[in-house]
């Protein structure tokens, strides 16, 4: 059992250790359907209606009199009047008012019409808790955990559901017509199923602690106005999202906690190993007394993935102070192999925007990923292939671990090195993994990181292949990685230095 390090410490701010992205199952409708609206009455019919409610018979002498109309005018007024249905002429042709205007003065409401208009609209129910929600994505992210339903809601009448649930689908819409709320359903013209679709939802996840139970993890919905954010919580879908995360985690690590921290050489990560399970409560404890330095402003602890917002300056900060004609070689990303690594919808346009910080030094960013078969070269392209814009396949390279490397070779270089901890499943939220290690610009430490990432990917490189990307070149792009994984490190320092 790892001790409560944080009982004493209950007023800290929880610090953000993950973001994480999933897809919920859900269904489309599309639906015609009929609103009735208040609408606002022209001045001058207003004032005319006030005057019929007020003297309770008025001739059209009198209106065309009072408003100062010629009889065309008066004639036009006449017609409108009586279209509102608020004003009608009784046998001896004079205007009286409506039992509808009569009773809108006696309840002292305002004077207004009714409009009736058609909407063609579409809604999505999520498969969980068979409740309208405020958005779907069409075209989601493959490879993004997808939240398994045990057994799908009885579908209930589509219509049924949408008139039921109308209050939901003004909040969820984006119609701000839709969304006053004198807005009335009128009724369905018709509603039908369209199609199986995914809802994604995000979450920044927290570690924060807990007066009875020590560390807890707890997460907040990103991605929503906050105006709809509720609307996921109300419905269920939230502690839904968070059950998911809950169930601990059924593989048993391929890397050990303690091999990797000998493996990168880090020391400090070392010291918080219990069980080889993580003392997060107390490695974040100690960062916040700033006892967790590595004894140089070269190298710094990264607590989770390296596109999390408070990572993700880390490698633009240190390429903005470099030359601006300096060539850096290319930037080798080799993930880890936990079912979570990656999985946030942010990752595509983070990898972007590291592709245009590393274009000004002739670099690129390139993952590598295991890939020995027809299989294993689908399935790394239904997890990754829509976030990570080039794959390159590795043929003979052992199976992806826990330990996550990204490095630029080189003097200068940079390099991160990471591993993805389970946490106690008394924490909650024991189904992720928390990435943490460090990134560094230390030569020494570049060089270790990668002399592990070479060995990781092995020595076989023969058959390297780029598995998406469009790119004509294609090999000559796998023939330049495979050379630079080669490259031993005395003959990168020679390339790079000399290209200063």
């Amino acid at each position: 059992m790892i001790e409560n390090t944080l009982y004493a410490q209950l007023n800290d701010q929880p610090r953000k250790v993950h973001s994480l992205s999933l897809l919920v199952p859900a269904r489309r409708y599309e639906v015609n359907f009929d609103i009735t609206a208040q609408q606002a009455l022209p001045a001058i019919i207003e004032c005319a209606l006030m005057l019929i409610a007020q003297l309770e018979q008025v001739s059209a002498n009198e209106l065309q009199n009072y408003f100062g109309l010629n009889s065309n005018e008066r004639e036009g007024l006449l017609r409108e009047i009586l279209d509102t249905g608020l004003a009608e002429e009784d046998r001896d042709g004079l205007m009286v008012p409506s039992r509808r205007l009569q009773e809108a003065r006696s309840n002292q409401q305002e004077i207004s019409l009714e409009e009736i208009i058609n909407y063609n609209q579409s809604f999505v129910v999520d498969n969980l808790t068979g409740s309208i929600q405020p958005r779907a994505d069409d075209k989601p992210l493959r490879g993004l955990p997808t939240l398994a339903v045990e057994q799908e809601n009885e579908k209930a009448d589509p219509a049924q559901l949408f008139t039921s649930q109308f209050e939901r689908f003004q909040q969820a819409t984006s119609v701000d017509r839709l969304k006053r709320f004198n807005t009335r359903l009128y009724r369905i013209n018709h509603c039908n199923y369209s199609q199986l679709t995914y809802l994604p939802v995000s979450l920044d996840i927290f570690a924060s602690p807990d007066p009875m139970m020590g560390l807890r993890l707890k997460s907040e919905l990103i991605g929503f106005p906050e105006k709809v954010k509720g609307l996921l919580t109300t419905s269920g879908l939230h502690g839904e999202v968070n059950r998911f995360f809950d169930a601990p985690l059924e593989h048993q690590p391929q890397l050990s906690l303690s091999e990797h921290t000998s493996a990168a050489d880090d020391k400090v990560l070392s010291c918080y190993i219990d069980n080889e399970a993580l003392d997060l409560g107390k490695l974040l404890l100690d960062r916040k007394a700033k006892k967790t330095g590595y004894g140089s402003d070269m190298t710094r602890m990264l607590i989770g993935p390296i596109y999390l917002d408070v990572n993700r300056g880390r490698l633009m900060r240190w390429l903005s102070h470099l030359p601006k004609n300096l060539q850096l070689a290319k930037a080798i990303w080799l993930p880890a192999g936990t079912p979570t690594w990656g999985a946030h919808v942010g990752l595509r346009q983070f990898i972007s925007n590291c592709n245009k910080a590393l274009a000004s030094f002739g670099s690129s960013l390139e993952v590598l990923v295991p890939v020995r078969d027809k299989h294993e070269r689908y399935n790394v392209l239904e997890r990754f292939g829509a976030s990570v814009s080039r794959i390159t396949g590795l043929p003979n390279a052992p199976k992806l671990n826990e330990m996550e490397i990204l490095v630029i070779p080189g003097d200068p270089g940079w390099a991160c090195v990471q591993y993805h901890a389970k946490l106690p499943e008394n924490s909650g939220m024991a189904g992720i993994t928390v990435p943490v290690g460090y990134c560094t610009f230390d030569p020494w430490r570049v060089e270790l990181i990668w002399s592990l990432l070479r060995k990781r990917v092995g020595s076989n490189l023969e058959s390297l292949s780029l598995l998406n990307g469009g790119q004509e070149d294609g090999k000559e792009m796998a023939l330049s990685i495979a050379n630079l994984l080669r490259s031993d490190w005395d003959s990168l320092l020679t390339k790079y230095e000399s290209s200063e």
